[in-house]
């Protein structure tokens, strides 16, 4: 995973696992390297090849976590593969896609 920018919202992207094995090392690296004044963060999940339900519980305790910091997560690409995961989740919970 990738996070680039030097504005106040960042991108992150290159990302294709948000399984169990993954999902703990990608919050940790979002949140560690988001820096203060940051007040967004982009995710581009175009390159997702395989998610689960952990994946899924990691972009909503994304949402969660990073609100609490004042910054917004959105999802502005999804892979057919992550497509399908959100057919069957609760995408309330979910930062929003705006594609």
């Amino acid at each position: 995973m990738n996070i680039l920018g030097d504005g106040p919202t960042l991108s992150a992207n290159s990302i294709t696992q948000l399984t169990a094995g993954a999902a703990q090392a990608i919050r940790k690296q979002v949140v560690s390297a988001l820096p203060p004044w940051a007040n967004g963060l982009d995710l581009d999940l175009s390159a997702v090849e395989q998610i689960d339900d952990s994946g899924i519980g990691i972009l909503r305790d994304l949402r969660r976590d990073l609100a609490g910091r004042g910054v917004t997560v959105r999802i502005v690409a999804v892979s057919p593969v992550a497509q399908e995961a959100f057919e069957h989740a609760d995408l309330a919970e979910l930062p929003p896609i705006v594609t």
